[in-house]
């Protein structure tokens, strides 16, 4: 055999062995590719799965803001017109008969006691009130007109100040401390 048989035997058992070997590589890389392939889906499968689980309990988080938000929004708007209806009710009983007005304030003056003091009407009765004072015989002067601005914000009723005690019988201070949550209650069933 020749040097170049030989050569070409060898060549040809040489290039058997790289394509065996490149073959066996490809194979080999393929493999290697597809487990890549398949850990890399598992694990953006298992992000995708993370983030929906975010995503809906993000969803889920916003849905209970909104729904708080509306529910405040709601209670707020019902609270404003109570308000608005217990507004009412103080300017209706400020406009009430001067009969049943005199008998309410000549009401509210018998629970009291009083040697002597000062009182603050609200401007629309502050005649009659001064009548109803006179009529009872109760030592209580009204404020200077130019000390009156602080009645200038009552809806009826007066306030009476004295050494002992002061005494708010302001329609607005009934109203609201007296019968707020009666009113409210029935307002509200009335309302909503």
């Amino acid at each position: 055999m020749s040097i170049q048989a030989i050569l070409d035997k060898i060549k040809d058992k040489s290039q058997k062995e790289a394509d065996k070997v490149l073959e066996n590589g490809k194979a080999k890389a393929q493999r290697e590719k597809e487990l890549i392939l398949k850990a890399g889906e598992k694990a953006f499968l298992k992000e995708a799965d993370k983030a929906k689980k975010r995503v809906r309990k993000l969803r889920e988080k916003a849905e209970y803001l909104a729904k708080t938000v509306g529910k405040k929004e709601l209670l707020k708007a019902k609270r404003n017109l109570i308000e608005e209806v217990i507004g009412e009710i103080e300017i209706k009983l400020n406009q009430m008969p001067d009969e049943d007005y005199k008998y309410l304030i000549k009401k509210l003056l018998s629970q009291i006691s009083l040697e002597e003091g000062v009182y603050y009407p609200c401007p629309e009765k502050s005649d009659l009130i001064k009548k109803i004072i006179e009529e009872m015989d109760l030592n209580l002067r009204e404020r200077p007109k130019d000390e009156l601005s602080r009645s200038g914000a009552l809806r009826g009723g007066l306030i009476i100040e004295s050494q002992l005690a002061d005494f708010d019988f302001s329609f607005n201070s009934l109203v609201n401390k007296t019968f707020k949550r009666d009113l409210e209650k029935i307002i509200a069933q009335k309302l909503f």
